[in-house]
């Protein structure tokens, strides 16, 4: 397959020395400091370094003749830059300052920028593993960055795993690996550096100054981590070279610095950090009901219903089953009397390929679907049957979506109390791309999926989040869950663990999971 064969070759490949990228200073326009980088192979790059207020840098490095797709909606805001003054500029080194006491050492034989905060040597990005590849099969690119006053490097959330990041820069364990992917029914392992349901490419090197990065790029990664020299090898699919440096100085500022550039959750409602009850699945309005009563017969605590797949009408979002829940307002209602309690339905980002199901029509109409290279709707299997995948880039699409939301267009949903949007790596039944949708596919704009892939789950929970914002129209928090996220989600859903197996080993790995998805 396409991603364990590039990753292998990029694992063991250093640059030769003539494909070693020099850099050449062109300018400080706008204090935003300018090189060009060429190497003896004939490669020329383009880097820029830009300042960012409070305590943090950016740079940015791609082809000047090709345009790499930049992503979109991961950022709250478009970050506010900080003038770099050029202090020093030599014919091998450029030191520049933020005048905030954070400087940039640049060496140009071979490219390597130190990072420095009040004088001390924080993090260096090393130009030796440089490598961006541009051709028809791929545009995939390496770096590597070391953290110098780390005693251990933290991150790369979502894996089960311990806070701290293993070493696996001696072959003996694959590098960690973010990719967004389902492991169905079955689960996944446990204490691996295998993928999973959310990649947030977000990295901290922790100790007495703690600093950091995050890779502004949705694609697929696969990260080596050598913890004898505290650094990071990342192997990067598609997409642009966009990396934020954060300075810290501590592990509470780093984090502030990542969560300003990509957002903080809004208030949960008090009844989101009750008791939730959940199966597969409650197949009626008898099944609600009984489930309730027990719980009150038995004196236990719930708060939260959550409500699978089979309370719509075949599989089909936002319809109800006429048949297995005939009166929905009714149920919702008695739920809402029953102590203020809450149900929460699936909704899944798929559509049931079935003519004369107006959602499928509408999208089918208005090419809304992600598309096979030949321009038709890509279609693959889910619970649903065949199925076909929204594509959330077209703001067609998501305004569409959004108002799938309203009360006028799914009747009886007033007293829901939000959302669980699942299955949203995307995920699908057919193994052949790793049940999930291949990278060739094309999203709006002539995008290759592969560019966007771990954003998808992202793109969905902010459409969801528009449409239930638009709904209420704006007097109400809306609540979601996520089982795919990104980094930025947080501002718009909160995030479960996935499909575990219930025993100790399982419980007691959901410890670091969440500590380390609390610092992403």
């Amino acid at each position: 397959m396409y991603y364990l064969k590039s990753m292998i070759e990029h694992r063991i490949r250093r640059p030769d020395w003539n494909e070693l990228y020099n850099a050449a200073f062109l300018n400080a326009d706008d204090g935003i400091l300018q090189f060009d980088l060429t190497n003896g192979a004939g490669s020329k790059l383009i880097m820029k370094i830009s300042g960012v207020v409070d305590n943090r840098f950016r740079v940015i490095i791609e082809e000047p003749d090709l345009h790499r797709y930049r992503i979109q909606f991961c950022l709250e805001k478009e970050p506010e830059t900080n003038e770099l003054t050029v202090d020093y500029l030599g014919d091998d080194a450029l030191i520049a300052s933020d005048g905030n006491g954070n400087r940039l050492y640049v060496s140009f034989q071979p490219i390597s920028i130190e990072f420095y905060h009040d004088d001390i040597l924080e993090s260096v990005f090393d130009g030796s593993r440089l490598i961006m590849q541009n051709t028809e099969e791929s545009q995939a690119f390496t770096f590597t960055v070391k953290f110098n006053e780390a005693k251990r490097l933290i991150g790369l959330h979502e894996h089960p795993n311990t806070v701290s990041l293993m070493h696996t820069a001696d072959y003996k364990v694959d590098p960690y690996r973010l990719k967004n992917v389902d492991y169905g029914i079955f689960g996944y392992s446990i204490n691996v550096t295998q993928s999973m349901y959310g990649s947030i490419p977000v990295l901290y090197g922790f100790g007495e100054h703690t600093s950091g990065i995050f890779v502004h790029n949705g694609a697929e990664m696969w990260v080596k981590i050598d913890t004898d020299e505290m650094s990071a090898y990342f192997m990067v699919d598609a997409g642009l070279l966009d990396l934020f440096v954060l300075m810290g100085p501590t592990l509470s500022e780093t984090v502030r610095q990542y969560t300003d550039l990509t957002g903080k959750p809004h208030l949960p409602q008090l009844w989101a950090l009750g008791h939730h009850q959940s199966r597969w699945a409650y197949n009626n309005t008898e099944d609600v009901k009984d489930i309730i009563g027990k719980f009150d017969e038995y004196r236990f605590p719930m708060d939260v219903l959550w409500l699978d797949i089979e309370y719509t009408a075949d599989r089909k979002w936002f319809t109800w089953s006429t048949t297995s829940f005939p009166d929905p307002i009714a149920l919702l209602d008695w739920v809402e009397e029953q102590g203020h309690r809450k149900l929460v339905p699936i909704s899944e980002s798929n559509i049931k390929v079935y003519p004369e199901y107006t959602i499928y029509d509408d999208c089918l109409r208005n090419d809304y679907f992600i598309n096979n290279a030949n321009g038709t709707p890509f279609v693959s299997v889910c619970w649903a049957g065949d199925v076909s995948w929204i594509d959330f880039l077209n703001p067609e699409a998501r305004k569409y979506y959004a108002q799938l939301h309203l009360y006028e267009n799914f009747p009886s949903t007033s007293t829901l109390g939000g959302y669980w949007n699942d299955m949203n790596e995307p995920a699908l039944f057919d193994n052949t791309y790793e049940r999930t949708i291949p990278s060739e596919a094309v999203q709006y704009g002539n995008v290759k999926h592969r560019d966007v892939h771990n954003m998808y789950g992202l793109h969905q929970v902010m459409t969801t989040h528009q449409g239930l914002m638009n709904r209420d129209e704006g007097n109400l928090r809306p609540f979601l869950l996520s089982r795919s996220i990104f980094a930025g989600s947080q501002r718009y859903t909160a995030k479960w663990n996935g499909d575990t197996v219930c025993t100790f080993e399982y419980l007691r790995i959901l410890v670091p999971m969440t500590i380390s998805s609390n610092l992403a």
